[in-house]
């Protein structure tokens, strides 16, 4: 009688290995491409480096809506901030020719009725959190620690020229500029004083008008990626990365 379980035992054993499965994946894992972290979260933030540059949030912030780590998120943001440079700069922002030279200046004239103009410029300080043995170099004359941004702008608000990475403590003045800095061949600047002809104060009327493109772009640039209305907690080097792709 035992010898018959023992081999009733073996026999069903045998039947349970030989049944062939139903189902080879289960029903969870097969939606693994299409819900899976690695396939979902983390290729989609590998195309939302705008939403760091748009909204300004932490890289912790971003790192929790997407459950990876936060260094994970900070070398995807970074590494798609310098693909986007890369790959757009000769595209948006090439180096003018002679020719874009002329039209930047037919539309200077025609628009805003100043001759002989190639671009507006003037810096903007971007706000860094103070980094780390940096003494007084990022401190700037607002009371915070920054760097700066310096751009041409033509007649249509779009940018042309731009330089990143200036200490926070030099001046933001522009060229097309203020009264602080000196008239040359090259750099415009206002009639200074309050005693001025009819043609002097028309002079200055049509330069700051002509000025404040790159002004308004600044405000356009700052509306358009949030990340330039509060403290930016990122490195300086790598500062100029993400400026260079907003």
């Amino acid at each position: 009688m035992e010898d018959q379980f023992v081999a009733f035992g073996v026999a069903l054993l045998y039947l349970r290995r030989r049944r062939r499965r139903s189902v080879w994946v289960h029903e969870i894992l097969q939606a693994c491409q299409q819900l899976g972290e690695y396939h979902r979260l983390v290729q989609e933030l590998r195309l939302d480096d705008g939403r760091f540059l748009a909204t300004g949030d932490s890289y912790r912030t971003i790192a929790f809506s997407y459950r990876v780590g936060v260094s994970t998120m900070a070398g995807i943001v970074g590494e798609v901030a310098r693909a986007i440079w890369d790959a757009l700069v000769q595209e948006v922002m090439p180096v003018p020719t002679t020719e874009d030279w002329r039209s930047i200046a037919t539309d200077f004239l025609h628009r805003w009725n100043f001759p002989n103009c190639l671009g507006s410029i003037d810096g903007k300080h971007v706000v860094i959190r103070a980094p780390d043995n940096s003494g007084s170099l990022f401190f700037n004359y607002k009371g915070t620690y920054s760097v700066v941004l310096l751009a041409v702008v033509d007649a249509q608000y779009c940018f042309r020229v731009v330089d990143v990475g200036s200490y926070g403590r030099t001046s933001d003045g522009g060229v097309m500029a203020d009264e602080a800095f000196p008239l040359r061949r090259d750099l415009m600047r206002p009639f200074p004083g309050h005693k001025l002809s009819s043609r002097q104060r028309i002079f200055n009327y049509r330069l700051s008008r002509a000025r404040l493109i790159v002004e308004n772009a600044f405000g356009i640039l700052t509306a358009q990626w949030r990340m330039y209305r509060g403290v930016i907690e990122i490195s300086p080097a790598n500062m100029m990365t993400f400026i260079h792709s907003a």
